[in-house]
């Protein structure tokens, strides 16, 4: 790839950063829940370590990069779920599911 390449491609992509991220910044502020809500987790040094140099070769935030990839792990999951879910059964057994997993916390 040449130099020129190599450079349209960064301004591209790098346009097509700021048009997302402020989209779903747009999306959140219009959102009824809160704004921020920490999510945590423990894990080893070697991983923590690993995350620091990438964060630091991409000149990004911690933040940014482990909310981009629980976004891409969570779409997945979904797709996923969706896929196995919508091979197994048809729309009517899916909305009937839904109705007995409503009426589940329905006590008389």
């Amino acid at each position: 790839m040449s130099d020129l390449d190599e450079f349209i491609l960064y301004r591209t992509l790098r346009h097509k950063f700021y048009v997302e991220h402020a989209s779903m910044a747009h999306h959140i502020e219009d959102s009824d829940q809160p704004f921020l809500k920490n999510v945590c987790c423990k894990t080893t040094v070697e991983i923590s370590d690993r995350l620091d140099a990438i964060v630091g070769i991409l000149d990004i935030s911690k933040r940014s990069f482990i909310e981009r990839a629980l976004l891409h792990a969570i779409e997945s999951a979904e797709r996923e779920f969706e896929r196995v879910i919508s091979e197994k059964w048809t729309s009517e057994d899916r909305e009937q599911m839904a109705i007995d997993h409503k009426n589940e916390g329905v006590t008389e």
